[in-house]
């Protein structure tokens, strides 16, 4: 797809240190250089270098541009752009909208709600609204995480994140999880987007919140949402969303954050 066409070249542009490619399980990987520069940082809605500036303008303004139901929006859905939950303190960041998450726990098994645990706010038609059932017992709100610097994460090798667990004390040593990308036939690579770090590339990511969050399919998740357990499906072609190109080609392109000290002694 062009999707993946652009994170290969994002691969090749953004990492200043990549020496070559190599082959692994279908996926292109880095070796890196002993000698790894920075990655640039900043909350100035400005390009990393992987595009032009008037090129990233136009991603960031199609990154947050509402869609519409004859867009493909819902049936369900939390939101109408990218944007609306990535925004803070620029396109691409945090949010300060929370959404919920439910389900049933009987003292030794998790079940989730009905049509899964993420519980939609909004709705095309008020009588598909999704709602909690009352015995749901278990209930949270979860924060859309920031995806400023993403484009980086996603050009770390496998091996990267092993050697890291590997070199963790036991007690503290974090869990490498191997992930299906969808836009290779499931080939598997360590998962690093997501609350659960569910996904291990853009693409993958980005097709998901797209159904998720706005309801709208793609060929890369081609089933739509249900409400509450039941199927509210519309006869309609499936088709990758033009923003969601165009999601994949703005997020490679965003700056990093900035390290933590940088950033307090910046305000001092």
């Amino acid at each position: 797809m062009h999707c993946l066409t652009l994170k290969v070249r994002a691969v090749s542009t953004l990492l200043l240190s990549a020496t070559m490619f190599i082959e692994w399980s279908g996926f292109p990987h880095i070796v890196f250089a002993q000698n790894v520069q920075e990655a640039p940082t900043g909350f100035d809605d400005q390009s990393n270098g992987l595009t032009t500036p008037e090129e990233f303008q136009n991603d960031r303004t199609l990154f947050n541009e509402q869609e519409q139901i004859v867009d493909g929006l819902g049936p369900v859905y939390n939101a109408q752009s990218c944007g609306e939950c990535h925004q803070n303190p620029t396109s691409g960041g945090a949010t300060q909208i929370s959404e919920l998450r439910a389900g049933f726990f009987n003292g030794s098994i998790f079940n989730e709600h009905p049509g899964g645990s993420l519980i939609h706010a909004r709705a095309i038609d008020a009588s598909i609204q999704e709602r909690l059932q009352r015995n749901t017992n278990v209930r949270t709100l979860r924060m859309a995480l920031s995806t400023l610097g993403d484009g980086f994460v996603e050009c770390v090798p496998n091996q990267t994140f092993t050697a890291i667990a590997n070199s963790q004390p036991p007690a503290i040593r974090g869990q490498v999880i191997g992930v299906p990308l969808l836009e290779a036939n499931g080939t598997l690579r360590v998962g690093r987007f997501g609350w659960k770090n569910q996904h291990a590339s853009l693409l993958s990511f980005a097709a998901d919140a797209y159904l998720n969050e706005m309801g709208i399919t793609s060929p890369l998740q081609p089933t739509e949402n249900s409400s509450n357990g039941a199927s509210v499906a519309r006869s309609i072609a499936c088709q990758t969303p033009k923003t969601m190109e165009k999601m994949c080609k703005l997020l490679p392109g965003l700056c990093a954050l900035r390290r933590r000290r940088r950033a307090m002694k910046h305000l001092l």
